[in-house]
């Protein structure tokens, strides 16, 4: 699967979220699981192209693609399916295959429960026996959104943000400035979903205090004390140089994807 063919199949997911009226949550803990799957299958072939390499005693570096063992639509409406399971949405199965099966096929007729209907089920039972063992039957479901949702909860809007200045300058209310910074931070988290790199690389709070950075920092909300003891705070173990590192990971997919 190359670049082209893996943001295709995240084009697909998300279509297939809107038919079936999942939330936001779930379709990124679907594309989580689309990540790592990927993720591990191209660490696989890596790790073969090496071994192949030493054998030929080639110097070339070869350029592996993801190869894995299932379709991608497959792989993408187990994921979803998956998810929908683990965060207790009430999705059935036929549901999934009808929707897939829909997105691919927009000119045919809705499935009938014949031989072809029940060929799909199986493949789709099977592939997620497959996607469990990849992901070791780790299907944590808190993600960032919780943790960045756990912030606002847990601490006054003062303790991370001076607001003293901005809030006497703009026209606008302590509320109002409140929930932009929270649209703002949770837009950051989706789009932070879609980047593998950001997924596999940092934890789900690492994503969440780098969205609330990024979040003060695109509204122009100034910090009351220093950027570490920023994040320190929010988090004890937090690296701060993973949440910069976030931010401009996210802004160079955003230069590369986004037109």
């Amino acid at each position: 699967m190359n670049k082209i063919e893996y943001l295709q199949s995240i084009n697909y997911m998300k279509n297939c979220s809107d038919l079936l009226k999942i939330s936001q949550q779930t379709f990124s803990l679907a594309l989580t699981f689309f990540h790592r799957f990927n993720h591990h299958y191209k660490m696989k072939n890596i790790s073969n192209l090496e071994c192949l390499t030493k054998e030929r005693n080639e110097e070339e570096i070869l350029d592996p693609e993801i190869d894995i063992p299932l379709d991608n639509e497959l792989l993408c409406c187990t994921c979803l399916y998956l998810a929908c399971k683990s965060n207790e949405v009430n999705r059935k199965i036929r549901d999934v295959i009808n929707v897939g099966y829909r997105i691919l096929h927009p000119e045919k007729k809705v499935l009938k429960i014949d031989d072809e209907f029940w060929k799909f089920c199986n493949s789709l039972v099977n592939s997620e026996l497959i996607l469990l063992r990849v992901l070791k039957f780790d299907v944590n479901t808190k993600l960032a959104y919780q943790y960045l949702l756990r912030f606002f909860q847990d601490y006054l809007i003062s303790d991370f943000c001076d607001l003293k200045y901005e809030y006497k300058e703009s026209s606008l209310t302590l509320e109002n400035i409140l929930r932009h910074l929270t649209q703002v931070s949770w837009s950051f988290i989706n789009d932070c979903y879609i980047n593998p790199d950001i997924c596999i690389k940092y934890s789900h709070k690492e994503i969440a205090v780098a969205s609330l950075y990024f979040g003060m920092k695109s509204l122009n909300i100034k910090m009351n004390k220093p950027f570490p003891q920023w994040c320190h705070e929010l988090s004890s173990k937090l690296d701060p140089d993973n949440v910069l590192e976030i931010i401009q990971d996210q802004i160079d997919f955003y230069n590369e994807h986004i037109i």
